[in-house]
């Protein structure tokens, strides 16, 4: 991804780890399946993005040490629209993946 700075631009460390990670998060995001809320499971996907898994995902890539999650600060679930309204389904996408490298 490039990424062409402004005055206004907050501007992180990067490289391989920050890459592998960015990478990693992504991947976990495009595995997640549609409005599967967590007190209902269909299955062996998941449609909430579970801090748990957040965290495993991170730390797995190797050569991370240690990390912390800011935000999500709780389980996040899509919303699953009730009858009649449930002719589309609601899937979760990475709004904003910002990775700092300590």
């Amino acid at each position: 991804m490039i990424f062409s700075p402004t005055v206004s631009s907050n501007v992180y460390s990067g490289g391989p780890i920050t890459e592998a990670v960015y990478d990693a998060i992504v991947d976990m995001f495009d595995d997640l399946g549609p409005a599967n809320p967590v007190g209902r499971s269909y299955g062996t996907w998941q449609g909430s993005v579970r801090l748990s898994r957040l965290f495993e995902t991170v730390q797995t890539v190797p050569g991370v040490l240690d990390s912390t999650i800011v935000t999500p600060l709780v389980n996040t679930e899509p919303e699953d629209p009730a009858y009649p309204e449930n002719e589309t389904v609601a899937l979760l996408i990475p709004g904003k993946v910002i990775i700092r490298s300590a």
